[in-house]
């Protein structure tokens, strides 16, 4: 059966509800990724900010927050410096409520997707931290592919899932070391990235 094409009519009839923001100006429901060189505290800024979702208070001492359920997942950083960098960004906290960290995930086409769908049900910001972590391992059908389908493969059901359920996914990913004039280009497969980020 045919897929029923929509008249321009029909979608400019539509009314749709304003993006939700957990950070004003810098994060919106959909799928982000932030990307920076190696060791540029980009786990840092991410975490940083989950603690300020998570708790309802301004982002970075500046942007307002709306607080929600942050799930952190940290495929590079274990307990003791996660522990580390939440007593330098707030030396006091004990008992934050609504951020939680896993340090396993499953990659996809191994059950990432139907992970990520359970836990977009509790969890309103989801930070996955790196996106290397996740992606299918190396097939020769995946050589095979060009970066971009690669990634658009990839990342595509993810920012469909984030999209559908209306909450903001990070992937953080690492840039090339080479540098460019877009700074856009020295990420991994930027193409492909960029096609299905919504930030």
């Amino acid at each position: 059966e045919m897929p029923q094409p929509q008249t321009a009519t029909e979608l400019l009839a539509k009314t749709f509800p304003p993006l939700c923001c957990f950070v004003g100006g810098l994060l919106a429901e959909g799928l982000t990724i932030l990307a920076g060189k190696p060791k540029k505290g980009k786990s840092y800024l991410a975490l940083d900010m989950s603690l300020a979702i998570a708790l309802g208070r301004q982002a970075f001492g500046k942007f307002p927050t709306r607080q929600a359920a942050v799930l952190y997942i940290s495929l590079e950083d274990g307990e003791r410096r996660l522990q580390r960098r939440l007593q330098a960004i707030q030396p006091n906290l004990r008992t934050p409520q609504g951020l939680d960290f896993l340090y396993a995930f499953p990659r996809l086409a191994e059950g990432c997707l139907e992970a990520l769908e359970a836990y977009a049900r509790i969890y309103q910001v989801i930070i996955i931290d790196v996106l290397g972590r996740i992606l299918p391992p190396q097939t020769p059908t995946r050589k095979s592919l060009s970066e971009y389908q690669e990634f658009t493969d990839a990342l595509g059901p993810i920012q469909h899932l984030a999209q559908d359920n209306r909450i903001a996914i990070i992937l953080i990913d690492h840039v090339r070391k080479a540098s460019a004039e877009d700074a856009g280009d020295t990420i991994m497969g930027s193409q492909g990235k960029f096609g299905v980020a919504d930030h």
